[in-house]
């Protein structure tokens, strides 16, 4: 049977009951308008009432309840990965945008410097050189235009693109909020058919888009014959794929796995041992700072890895975290000392916090930081940045069993949540900022657990040291997958997410490399 569809404007639904004003989504069918929707068919990708299931989708292989399709959003995994990639999406055409603004002021300049070269030499050949220069000004004026045109013509429909996915985004987090559950499936099946049109059109301007690079070449034989010159250079247009990053993955994040896509070696000539990083924090110029346990250093490298400054300390520093854009903390656990550093410029020790116990890990929540003492009794402690002590945390017991050697610590502003791992037991622990457990976490294959680290949607990734593994788990506490094993990976000390880029680092026990890897298909 021919499947046979009535189409309705948007405006024919606004006034059924249930419909919040500001969502263009109807429950009841718009067929039959006193039958509510309650079937999905897949074959022809259609919400439809049970008169429409009966009449015209009664041979379709694949028909099923609404409580059927209901049950994927049960888990908010569906919205939150298309929420996700929407994101991603607009954070892809975003660096699109850069980039086609970087070109045309480069191009920009690139055009006043050759235009400042053509004048210097029209001084020197004066007359004759009027005709030539105007000729050369007249070719480069329209070889920028055109360029200039081009790139105001992407820039306007990557505007459009990038405001058409926020008004989704928009929608998607009125709907949970506000939309019924039969809305929420009808959007979220809307949305993923516009990611499938939003996703060709950022390809086909990802395509598009080159870098374009203005040069001026001078005839090497321009002084020698001048007089019989017709012409004295030429204005070459040279175009280059732009370094972007990679376009975000249709796949949904526990579907990707971890690709290595560079190494880098940050041992100096002057490091006496093999590194050992125990923490890497990513600043907020997208530059670097490496704690080199190993070699009582600690080192500023720019997105290559080399390093542009560095700093040594007495003891074996072990964690950081960043105060400001300017100041981080650093603990020093043998010496019972966090050291203030500014890092504008020059690296420079600002002053000491002392404590009372060894200070392992550390993190700063508002105007306080939290540390924890590893063995030294097996606290938590909280301290104003002044150094002033404001609680401490000991004993800890959850579901009758002590939580003992916190180690590392980590602060998920977005969900405010405190992550700390434990070395005995080898327990990650997660805190609300009332520091009431939220969930543990606890894998037999995560052995000697190390680095953690967030990332913007909340997930976690933890280092087991002795298993050789990277593993990924959601904000709840649940594990999604092992992102790297052993056949990747050896000792696993830190790891830390890049802001902007679907794309981490891993450190590793007693090695002089740092290597990185994306989420890839």
């Amino acid at each position: 049977m021919t499947c046979q569809h009535s189409v309705h404007t948007i405006d024919a639904g606004k006034d059924l009951s249930g419909v919040h004003p500001n969502l263009s989504f109807v429950e009841m069918c718009l067929k039959h308008s006193k039958e509510r929707i309650g079937l999905f068919c897949t074959d022809h990708s259609t919400f439809c009432c049970n008169s429409c299931g009966f009449l015209e989708h009664r041979k379709c292989s694949n028909i099923n309840t609404l409580d059927t399709v209901l049950e994927d959003i049960g888990d908010p995994t569906k919205s939150k990965e298309t929420g996700t990639y929407l994101r991603q999406l607009n954070n892809q055409l975003l660096h699109i945008k850069n980039a086609v603004k970087r070109n045309v002021d480069n191009i920009q300049r690139e055009k006043d410097a050759i235009l400042h070269e053509i004048r210097t030499l029209r001084v020197t050949v004066n007359a004759k050189l009027q005709k030539i220069e105007d000729d050369l000004i007249g070719c480069l004026e329209g070889n920028f235009k055109k360029e200039d045109s081009n790139f105001h013509l992407l820039e306007a429909k990557l505007n459009s693109l990038i405001t058409a996915i926020q008004s989704d985004l928009s929608q998607l987090d009125l709907m949970m909020t506000h939309g019924s559950e039969t809305q929420k499936v009808i959007m979220l099946h809307t949305l993923d058919q516009n990611q499938n049109r939003y996703f060709k059109a950022m390809s086909d301007y990802q395509e598009d888009i080159n870098d374009v690079k203005f040069t001026f070449e001078v005839d090497k034989v321009f002084k020698d014959l001048l007089n019989a010159l017709n012409g004295i250079g030429t204005i070459r247009v040279s175009r280059a794929k732009p370094d972007l990053p990679p376009s975000p993955s249709r796949e949904p994040l526990s579907h990707r796995k971890a690709v290595k896509v560079a190494e880098f070696n940050i041992k100096l000539p002057e490091d006496k041992e093999v590194c050992h990083i125990s923490d890497i924090l990513q600043l907020n110029d997208h530059t670097f700072l490496l704690v080199d346990h190993g070699n009582l250093r600690i080192k500023i490298c720019g997105p290559d890895f080399q390093c542009q400054d560095n700093m040594t300390f007495s003891k074996r520093p072990w964690n950081v975290c960043a105060l400001s854009d300017c100041e981080v903390a650093l603990t020093v656990p043998s010496l019972k000392t966090i050291q203030i550093l500014g890092i504008n410029q020059k690296m420079h020790k600002i002053r000491d916090i002392r404590t009372k116990l060894e200070c392992w890990g550390i993190a700063a929540i508002r105007d306080q930081l939290v540390i924890t003492t590893g063995k030294d009794e097996h606290c938590i402690l909280i301290i104003d940045k002044a150094g002033t002590d404001i609680m401490s945390i000991r004993s800890i017991s959850y579901q009758s069993e002590q939580l003992l050697r916190p180690m590392r610590v980590v602060n998920d502003v977005m969900k405010a949540v405190v992550y700390i791992s434990y070395e005995q037991g080898e327990k990650l622990v997660a805190y609300n900022y009332a520091w009431n457990v939220v969930f543990t976490y606890r894998n037999p294959d995560i052995k000697a657990l190390a680095g953690v680290d967030t990332d913007k949607e909340g997930n976690v990734y933890i280092c087991g040291y002795r298993s050789h593994c990277v593993q990924q788990i959601s904000a709840n506490g649940r594990l999604i997958k092992t992102m790297a094993s052993e056949k990747l990976v050896k000792k696993p000390l830190s790891i830390r997410l890049y802001r902007d880029i679907n794309r981490f680092i891993l450190t590793y026990g007693n090695c002089d490399i740092v290597e990185i890897y994306d989420f890839c298909d």
